[in-house]
């Protein structure tokens, strides 16, 4: 599949800077070297092995000039039990395939989680962005902090890259979804109730429009009461028109600049709402070494929910501005297609009146909104082929809003070519998919072996291998790995992966014959209900099952309680509680609910005694990530 996208002619500028000072040294990978059997689907020309695994919730990783690759497992506890403990920071070392700790977190102190980014000068010199701030670790393992960032809301501090001038860039993401701290940051991102006066910070000073947004108050004692908080404000504070609030660094929702030794910290643009991949184009490239950021684009969530806000690819301009919170895909959130369910079809309010549309600037190109388009290279040669093409991972998506019939997006890797005109100016960008999983989806969740959540990529040295990042399965320890492609044919090289199969259907009936690990006999029913007003803020309570009945919540994407026990001829209902969709999937996938959205239920009667496994596919696998158990009792 090809994609060709122009660049918009809105009320929004796209610039690029010619001839940019700052650039990336492209410095040694090892070759690929380790074999193994997947079902990851390539273009014409090209293999992909496993080069190495054993990461935990792996989040980024770069290359020494000696070639090793170092690795950075985040902490991050997604997919884990709320009982058991969230895993360690660690920082891995790969050498020709084989991984060794440089940092450990299970015994060594100084690195908190989320860690997401790293940029590797040499083994003694390794930058890390963490829970707290940008740090320097040496190779014994010791951490110099050298600055505190504004870390504690949904978003944190990106990936890194060294300039040729030898100052760190970096991604800042935003404390919230769309600038209005809601109740979707205390049951869903769950900083609210440590951090309850934390929100946005400008870069330079914005002037509001007066717009303010109602939420349960959940930090009171009351349950019935609401709370009004309008946009860069702490939950709970309202704001008047044309109110200002002043810029300051650290800023949120930006790209940061500072020396390797922490000092001259610099705001280099802002305005986005997660820059989470950050790389230098080649100077020879249509984008002649210009900063490259690729963004995340909102979600269907929280006080101010925002639908269709695709992920970005932007060429940063210093001081510019790119439009975040009001100024989406080079349109105003007033637009129709950003309102979720609004009967009055008016779009969503802006939160600024300055700056304003005429400010911002344009994107390079879109990709599906939700996919966490995130970590990037550029092919550095004809060898490997498409010579300064963009190869960009793509996470996959968590459910929030409408999803496609075919299954949730992302989960691979795209690669991006500009077009130019006579003069060298880009005027357009082609997408094609470059690695998918044979089935749409994370690997796991469909029994396959391959990509669960390509996070990053890396080109080795000589051109003849990219490297490719994955996190690995959500709450599975060690399912991290780093996959190798490389090029098997000579000539032009394929252009795009064949296309993949469509994610199962949801099941209308299970099997009339049920075991003990298969689907009961009764046909389960599903009960769609619709979202609560708000699109983002929790459902209440699960109503009562029916008689006889249990209940089973889908929050915080977990199962609550993971685990029943019921004696047969119970009818067992699950409710989606959160604001992103989940599935009920038997792990033979011989039942399966389908995407339910918040306050949709899916119930099934249990007439035959045995273990049933569950998980939901977009956030969990059998027996890992989001998954629970029903157990059935004789009569």
């Amino acid at each position: 599949m090809v994609r060709r996208d122009f660049l918009p002619r809105f009320g929004v500028r796209l610039l690029l800077v010619a001839g940019a000072s700052l650039a990336v040294l492209l410095v040694g990978l090892p070759p690929a070297t380790a074999q193994s059997a997947n079902d990851i689907l390539a273009p014409s020309g090209y293999q992909v092995t496993q080069f190495a695994t054993g990461f935990t919730a792996a989040t980024a990783f770069d290359r020494a000039p000696n070639g090793d690759l170092y690795v950075l497992d985040s902490g991050s506890n997604f997919g884990f039990p709320q009982s058991a403990p969230p895993p360690n920071v660690k920082i891995w070392k790969v050498s020709n395939g084989t991984p060794s700790l440089v940092y450990n977190g299970d015994s060594q102190k100084g690195l908190t989680a989320n860690a997401l980014g790293i940029a590797v000068k040499d083994d003694d010199t390794i930058f890390v962005n963490d829970g707290t701030g940008l740090n320097r670790v040496h190779r014994d393992g010791s951490v110099q902090h050298l600055i505190d960032l504004p870390v504690q809301g949904d978003h944190a501090a990106d990936h890194i890259v060294i300039g040729k001038d030898n100052r760190l860039y970096w991604g800042e993401g935003s404390a919230t979804n769309a600038s209005v701290v809601g109740e979707d940051n205390l049951n869903a991102t769950g900083w609210l109730k440590t951090h309850p006066t934390f929100h946005d910070i400008p870069c330079k000073d914005i002037v509001l429009s007066g717009q303010n947004w109602t939420s349960k108050d959940v930090l009171g004692p009351d349950p019935n009461a609401t709370a009004t908080t309008g946009p860069y404000m702490p939950f709970g504070t309202a704001v008047t028109p044309g109110q200002v609030v002043k810029g300051q660094l650290p800023c949120t929702s930006a790209v940061l600049s500072a020396n390797q030794d922490g000092s001259g910290l610099q705001m280099v643009a802002w305005g986005f709402r997660n820059p989470y991949g950050v790389q230098f184009a080649p100077d020879d490239s249509a984008l002649k070494g210009s900063l490259v950021v690729a963004n995340n684009g909102a979600d269907v969530r929280g006080s101010r929910p925002l639908e269709s806000d695709g992920d970005d690819l932007y060429v940063v301009v210093p001081g510019g501005w790119y439009g975040w919170p009001d100024i989406i895909d080079e349109e105003p959130t007033t637009e129709p297609r950003f309102a979720p369910s609004d009967p009055k079809n008016a779009g969503v309010p802006l939160a600024l009146s300055l700056p304003t549309q005429q400010d911002a600037l344009g994107a390079l190109t879109h990709f599906q909104k939700g996919v966490s388009a995130d970590g990037f290279a550029f092919s550095p040669s004809d060898t490997f082929g498409w010579k300064n093409d963009l190869f960009i991972a793509e996470w996959g998506a968590l459910g929030f809003g409408e999803q496609p019939p075919h299954g949730l997006p992302g989960f691979d890797v795209w690669r991006v070519n500009f077009d130019t005109d006579p003069q060298g100016v880009v005027v357009g960008a082609n997408k094609s998919v470059f690695l998918t999983n044979k089935i749409q989806g994370a690997a796991s969740s469909n029994g396959l072996n391959g990509l669960e959540h390509p996070i990053d990529v890396r080109f080795s040295a000589d051109g003849n291998t990219m490297y490719v990042l994955d996190y690995g399965a959500a709450g599975k320890p060690g399912s991290g790995k780093i996959w190798a492609v490389t090029r098997t044919g000579g000539g032009t090289p394929g252009g795009s992966a064949p296309p993949n199969a469509a994610a199962p259907q949801p099941t209308q009936a299970p099997p009339a014959a049920a075991t003990a690990t298969q689907a009961p006999a009764a046909a389960p029913t599903a009960t769609p209900a619709p979202p609560p007003a708000g699109g983002g803020a929790p459902a209440a309570p699960p109503a009562a099952a029916p008689a006889g009945g249990t209940n089973v919540g889908m929050q915080n994407i977990a199962f609550v309680p993971q685990t029943v026990t019921v004696s047969a001829g119970t009818t067992v209902t699950w409710t989606n509680n959160d604001a992103i969709q989940h599935t009920v999937t038997w792990d033979d996938r011989s039942v399966d609910s389908g995407l339910l959205s918040q306050g949709d239920t899916f119930s099934i009667k249990f007439d035959q005694p045995g273990t049933y496994g569950y998980f939901c596919i977009p956030h969990g696998s059998p027996g890992a990530g989001m998954y629970g158990t029903v157990t059935v009792t004789g009569p």
